[in-house]
């Protein structure tokens, strides 16, 4: 079962480009419909980090499973506050990791980064890519923060359908 996921963010017309090149029917700017939708378990924040804390103990509140970047918040203190509180709802709960050069995980795996950290990539075993994106199987990376929007086409792309498969045929 893939779930139909729901595009939340603050500028419509981004969303409306994500939708439509990921063939998503649902998205909206409306963070309080979003959060409180009965029918979306997991809230996945990729917000800033200054609006994460907030976004996430709303979404705690609503019993939502989270997973978000790092870091989960501006300070150690509400960083440990929110992950007690994930505890103590018994969601599951998952943050965004940079341990692509762990021995074995990138070899012969095409990915892209920042260009002083190819040699780190390339001694790995990986394959450097200058694209602003790159998914090899599930494995997906961006060179920076600037290229969010193709990471999380190519991140959305791997929770949903595969390529080339239309919904109805999910």
């Amino acid at each position: 079962m893939v779930p139909e996921p729901l595009l939340l963010g603050r500028n419509d017309a981004k969303l409306i480009s994500i939708a439509e090149d990921l063939g998503i029917d649902a998205y909206t700017t409306d963070y309080d419909s979003a959060i409180g939708s009965s029918e979306h378990a997991l809230f996945f924040d990729a917000g800033t980090t200054v609006m994460r804390p907030e976004l996430l103990d709303q979404a705690l509140s609503k019993g939502k499973h989270l997973y978000c970047e790092k870091p989960v918040a501006c300070s150690l203190s509400s960083a440990r506050k929110l992950c007690a509180r994930a505890d103590a709802a018994d969601v599951k709960a998952g943050v965004v990791m940079d341990k692509l050069f762990l021995p074995g995980l990138i070899k012969d795996r095409r990915v892209t980064c920042y260009e002083h950290v190819r040699n780190e990539v390339e001694l790995a075993g990986g394959v450097y890519c200058t694209d602003q994106a790159v998914r090899d199987g599930m494995i997906v990376t961006a060179q920076t923060w600037q290229s969010h929007p193709e990471f999380y086409r190519e991140v959305l792309r791997c929770l949903g359908r595969p390529e080339g498969q239309t919904k109805e045929e999910v």
